[in-house]
């Protein structure tokens, strides 16, 4: 039923982010889009793999066996990304994707990982993006 008076909600997060264990072979840079791959380990952003945030802090795991170290994800939230395209248009929750750690696009042609939906268009190619 349609309110009809003041509710109070209350919208906190209790615990935006996570630890996860980097696959091997990684390097992980701070603020990298990262996905969880088959195995279970914290990946870069790829196609094949489950997107689960954004890298709170980097890790160097190029040389080390996978589970060697951790890494903390902030899992949800809203984030600031640079689409290409991006305009006032995409403020109708349009999906974003990734397609590596850094580049974010708004086609899913590869079945690139999906990292949330535009919350709002900034200026630019900038887009406030919600995700987690």
């Amino acid at each position: 039923m349609a309110l009809d008076y003041n509710k109070i909600r209350f919208y906190g997060v209790l615990n935006s982010n996570e630890s996860y264990l980097v696959g091997s072979g990684e390097h992980i840079f701070q603020g990298s889009a990262v996905c969880v791959n088959s195995a279970g380990y914290l990946v870069t952003a790829r196609i094949g793999a489950a997107f689960v945030g954004f890298a709170r802090f980097g890790c160097d795991n190029r040389n080390g066996p996978a589970g060697a170290h951790r890494v903390d994800v902030q899992t949800d939230g809203k984030v600031i990304l640079e689409v290409p395209g991006a305009s006032v248009v995409d403020n109708n929750m349009t999906p974003v994707y990734a397609a590596d750690d850094d580049t974010f696009q708004f086609d899913n042609t590869l079945g690139e990982p999906l990292v949330g939906f535009v919350s709002r268009y900034n200026d630019g190619d900038q887009c406030v993006v919600k995700f987690g």
